[in-house]
């Protein structure tokens, strides 16, 4: 009988104590990334091979383009990708700071004391509250990326089907009027560089901007990605990274457990922070990613088998000790009829990750409970998994593996097509116009959920705004 148990649970040395690694693996060696293909813009990876675009943040979206959306992901991607919508709010706003202030700080005088004034104001809000003793109100630049990997060894058949689905993408966002750019290594490491090695001051990074990151093509990605002197620690209740010469960064991983019964696309909005009362707002940056594991073509044969069997036992008398039956043969009956009409079974994971300092990390955590909580969703919060939810949120990462981690944990549930894109986090505030010489801001505006957008009155193609104040 202990032989049985000691080859169920891995042999002798399973039962034996386990001792700590006298040097732990550095975190850079668990992230995928590898090598930047130049030729067709493609991700070498760890176990797999992708892209990612970044897509401009929806102040509103309607059913044309959640339709668009959802017929180019049930349309065009390949069978086994892994494809990820991430939303990051990150505290870097600078750019939008610099496109008010840089004008006057070159006119000098009065306008320029007024413009360091303004940018010390704002100075650090995007990690605490703007106003001491206020609401939770923080500033940040919402930002939206969308990456797609393939399992496996680079080659033809996987480029070309990666390649199909990314010029689908760009052509529907085309179709609604919008963009897709590509990222390519420089802004995919400055991107890391907000999520890996957090800083809550950036006196050495770049203050408010971005961070400023160049690609070396002789070294691999994951090993540019590494922070002199920066350390991270997994707690049962969280990650913590530290920093050397500046404050910790805490991070806790938030998972969807029960979706509302209706969720539209439009309603996404309203989980950046609510729009009308002001202490129901993040209070820090956040992370979310849904990713998304395409099926294959034999995952609708098992859905039409599902659909006739859950039909026949609900005209059975076995229903009568079921009373679900009912329900669950009419949901698979509209599960039969929605991939009739071209739609695919999914298996999709929603997780948030809430960075904040140490000492406002639950604070910020009952924010952000409170703000889906009020919208019908359920999150739970991770314990002893924290490190691969956390990794799972990042870039391509779920394809080398950690996708099917996360089915093992159970995090996984199974969707149409149509309901991912409804859950998708695309939303944003405004982001101000466009840098134009000719037309600096006049004004900064600031939104209801802490999105900086420069503004003037005169910078409009179509002709001059009409104002009321």
């Amino acid at each position: 009988m202990i032989g049985r148990l000691e080859s169920l649970l891995g042999g002798a040395e399973a039962l034996a104590p386990r001792t700590l690694p006298a040097m732990p693996a550095p975190l850079v060696e668990l992230l995928p990334w590898r090598a930047w293909d130049e030729s067709g813009e493609f991700y070498v990876n760890a176990g797999s091979l992708g892209f990612v675009l970044e897509l401009p943040p929806f102040a509103g979206v309607d059913k044309g383009t959640l339709d668009a959306l959802a017929g180019t992901l049930a349309d065009s991607a390949p069978e086994r990708a892994v494809v990820q919508v991430i939303h990051w709010t990150s505290p870097r706003y600078g750019a939008a700071i610099e496109q008010w202030a840089g004008p006057r700080e070159g006119a000098g005088g009065l306008l320029a004391a007024m413009a360091k004034k303004r940018e010390a104001l704002f100075r650090g809000a995007g990690w605490r509250p703007l106003h001491a003793g206020g609401p939770p109100y923080t500033l940040n630049d919402c930002r939206v990326f969308l990456a797609a990997s393939l399992p496996g060894h680079p080659g033809p058949a996987a480029e070309t089907a990666l390649g199909g689905f990314r010029r689908a993408v760009e052509g529907a966002l085309a179709s609604i009027g919008t963009w897709a750019r590509r990222t390519e290594p420089d802004e995919l490491l400055s991107l890391t560089a907000e999520l890996v090695s957090p800083d809550t001051e950036g006196a050495h990074d770049g203050g408010l901007m971005r961070p400023k990151r160049r690609w070396s093509p002789r070294d691999p990605i994951h090993l540019q990605c590494a922070a002199p002197g920066r350390a991270m620690s997994v707690a049962p209740e969280g990650l913590l990274f530290h920093h050397p010469e500046g404050a910790d960064v805490a991070v806790r991983v938030l998972t969807a457990r029960a979706y509302p019964e209706v969720w539209p696309g439009w309603r996404g909005n309203a989980l950046i922070g609510d729009f009308y009362r002001d202490f129901l707002q993040p209070g820090a940056p956040v992370l979310t990613a849904l990713t998304v594991m395409m099926g294959e073509a034999a995952d609708g044969e098992r859905a039409f088998l599902k659909s006739a069997r859950a039909t026949q036992q609900a005209g059975t008398g076995i229903a009568r000790y079921l009373p679900g039956l009912p329900e669950k043969a009419r949901d698979w009956r509209f599960v039969t009829e929605r991939l009739k009409e071209g739609e695919r079974l999914v298996r999709a994971c929603y997780a948030i990750c809430v960075y904040a300092p140490p000492e406002s990390m639950d604070e910020a955590e009952q924010a952000v409970r409170a703000i889906y909580h009020g919208q019908g969703w359920r999150l739970g919060a991770e314990r002893y998994a924290h490190l691969p939810a956390w990794l799972s949120c990042l870039p391509m990462a779920p394809a080398g593996g950690l996708d099917s981690d996360l089915a093992r944990l159970g995090r996984m549930k199974t969707l149409l097509t149509s309901s991912v894109v409804n859950l998708a986090p695309v939303h944003g505030e405004w982001r101000g116009q466009r840098p134009n010489p000719d037309a600096p801001p006049a004004l900064l505006l600031v939104g209801r959920r802490g999105q900086p957008a420069p503004w003037s009155p005169f910078a409009n193609e179509a002709g001059n705004y009409n104002v009321a104040v």
